[in-house]
């Protein structure tokens, strides 16, 4: 934490006054979580709207998290640029009316926020180690899927062959009908013409 405000002191935010910082909640250094936790305690920043921004999947948790450490909105993508604007516009026109910006719970000091905080990120990593297993799961079966496919289409082309073949067959046994009813008329005629 000390760095965080190490950071926070030689950073941007301090020599300048924002109307709004968007944060992804992925970054080197210290992650959005930090970022707005260092933000709302910092007491020249804490009015300063905060919104994060993330690419992960945004759970209950991380919405009551985020709020807990004083953030405006925490918004998922992917989102429509225009839904996107919606919710800054309204972050941004809150703090214009006078509105309050999001301020960190009351009952959360720095120890209760590294205990959520880590605890958040015990069950975020536990979350993607079961959806990275459920992936690797999905790409086996898929496989089998995939090999399945391959042997049904080759039995159907070999079925499809065979049904080739078999018209075939038939097309010259048809063929050979023809000949034999024809010479067989043909030749049954010529007597008839003799006895008449």
């Amino acid at each position: 934490v000390d760095r965080i405000a190490d950071i926070l002191q030689n950073s941007l935010l301090d020599e300048n006054e924002f109307d709004l910082v968007v944060s992804d909640l992925l970054m080197p250094v210290m992650d959005g979580y930090q970022l707005c936790y260092s933000i709302k305690t910092d007491s020249s920043l804490q009015r300063t709207p905060v919104v994060l921004y993330t690419a992960t999947y945004v759970t209950r948790k991380d919405e009551q998290l985020a709020k807990s450490l004083g953030a405006d909105d925490l918004v998922g993508k992917p989102i429509e640029p225009d839904e996107f604007l919606e919710r800054i516009n309204a972050v941004v026109a809150r703090r214009a009316e006078g509105g309050e910006a999001g301020r960190i719970a009351p009952a959360l000091d720095e120890r209760q926020f590294l205990r959520e905080y880590n605890g958040h990120l015990i069950q975020s990593l536990e979350d993607r180690l079961i959806l990275l297993e459920s992936n690797q799961s999905l790409k086996a079966l898929n496989r089998e899927l995939e090999k399945r496919v391959d042997q049904a289409t080759r039995e159907i082309q070999r079925s499809h062959d065979d049904l080739a073949e078999a018209n075939r067959k038939l097309s010259a046994a048809n063929k050979e009908w023809e000949t034999f009813s024809y010479t067989v008329s043909h030749d049954l005629r010529a007597p008839a013409r003799s006895i008449r």
